[in-house]
């Protein structure tokens, strides 16, 4: 399989597995590694253990905007979702490419991890 369906596959199983709840993430914003700064700002970080039969490993998932600026020095933000691997506590978060289904998967985490199903099944089955 080529390096970059490989990627895709694997975005798309987190995805399925996500949708399924058999990974729960969960939202962060203390991540020492990922600072906000004037030209880089994070939003919410979620952050899931993924476990195999072999070895296990920590998934995060972001958004990162960062602010560039073109020829005539005009300034613009870009915006993209990051997905993180590590293996080991003690190894660095490797960051995975950048491929189709990533920003499918960002919602769908946000989506579960907001619990937003729990709520309405709640407040639906109150009185009132």
């Amino acid at each position: 399989m080529p390096a970059s369906s490989r990627w895709v596959t694997f975005i798309t199983k987190l995805n399925r597995q996500t949708q399924a709840g058999k990974i729960k993430w969960k939202a962060t914003n203390e991540q020492p590694d990922l600072l906000n700064g004037d030209f880089v700002q994070y939003g919410t970080i979620y952050v899931a253990n993924l476990e195999t039969d072999i070895r296990d490993a920590t998934a995060r998932i972001y958004r990162e905007k960062r602010r560039l600026e073109n020829e005539y020095e005009e300034e613009y933000w870009t915006d993209r979702v990051i997905l993180d691997i590590r293996t080991s506590e003690l190894e660095d978060f490797i960051r995975i490419p950048s491929k189709a289904g990533l920003d499918d998967l960002y919602e769908t985490v946000a989506y579960s991890s907001s619990r937003v199903d729990d709520f309405v099944d709640t407040f639906l089955k109150s009185s009132g």
